[in-house]
């Protein structure tokens, strides 16, 4: 073709996901987008298509997948420029979170470390059902109440308690500290 029309109106960025995510995202997802040339300003878009097909790069399946892009018809943004997306692809309201690195799967069931009663007895395993991650922070669906305290086992310490509590703080309120949002 020797001139090709774009609709300034209509603007969308392509976010590459790959395979392990892909099965995640659905069309009508809501995304957060940010640029690198526009610090501070973050735009909402939602995931318009799921592609069937992708592409190896970097020996990994990516596939591109077209967000629309709102509020940002003003800016002089440019073809390839960075754009970072984040994708919304679940939400659990008033959620009991602990830290991911708590979690421990043994013979393919989850579990997490709770406080023994006796204080100088080790930690007690209680079996554990989860949910929505955010890779920091998980959501317990059973095997939790708000309040309890896990404990999480730490690779090294230079004490002779490797142990350390986390808790209820963090639990209060079911939600993560300000400004983490689980699924981002």
């Amino acid at each position: 073709p020797i001139l090709t029309l774009a609709n300034l109106n209509e603007l969308e960025v392509t976010a590459l996901i790959d395979e392990t995510t892909i099965r995640d995202v659905q069309t009508g997802q809501p995304a957060s987008i940010t640029f690198d040339a526009y610090p501070g300003q973050t735009f909402r878009g939602e995931v318009l298509a799921v592609p069937l097909q992708g592409t190896l790069q970097g020996g990994v399946m990516v596939y591109e997948v077209p967000i629309s892009l709102e509020g940002a018809d003003t800016l002089p943004l440019l073809v390839g420029m960075t754009a970072n997306v984040a994708i919304q692809t679940g939400q659990a309201e008033n959620a009991l979170l602990v830290p991911t690195i708590a979690l421990q799967n043994v013979g393919g069931l989850t579990q997490v470390l709770v406080p023994n009663s006796d204080p100088t007895g080790d930690p007690v395993s209680v079996p554990v059902e989860v949910g929505l991650s955010n890779g920091t922070y998980t959501q317990v669906t059973k095997g939790l109440n708000i309040g309890d305290q896990v404990v999480i086992e730490l690779a090294a310490s230079n004490s002779s308690n490797n142990f350390r509590g986390f808790g209820p703080g963090a639990l209060d309120g079911g939600g993560p500290p300000p400004g983490v949002r689980p699924g981002d």
